[in-house]
């Protein structure tokens, strides 16, 4: 079972926590930020991250888009299924034309 645990903040943080405009209290500021660090190095899905935050999916959006962090990615493997699928499409528009 997971528990609360305490954490020292080395003093140095403080003033960029301080300075984090998401949450009212340095717990919030914190509870977020580890959930945009988690989201970020893929170890957490958007679902999940919003969850953790304490937010619908759509407010959790927002506040990656805030931070310019990118919610979806798009890979060469989907780019290349995505030719692959237009060009059949367009295949098959052409030759019942």
């Amino acid at each position: 079972m997971v528990k609360d645990m305490n954490v020292i903040i080395p003093g140095k943080l403080i003033p960029y926590l301080i300075s984090f405009r998401d949450g009212d209290t340095i717990t919030e500021k914190v509870n977020l930020s580890l959930v945009l660090a988690s989201f970020s190095a893929h170890s957490i899905t958007l679902e999940k991250a919003a969850e953790l935050a304490g937010m619908s999916i759509w407010d959790f959006m927002d506040v990656l888009k805030q931070h310019n962090i990118p919610w979806g990615e798009y890979s060469e493997e989907a780019l290349s299924l995505d030719r692959e699928t237009l060009s059949l499409i367009l295949g098959e528009k052409n030759a019942n034309a």
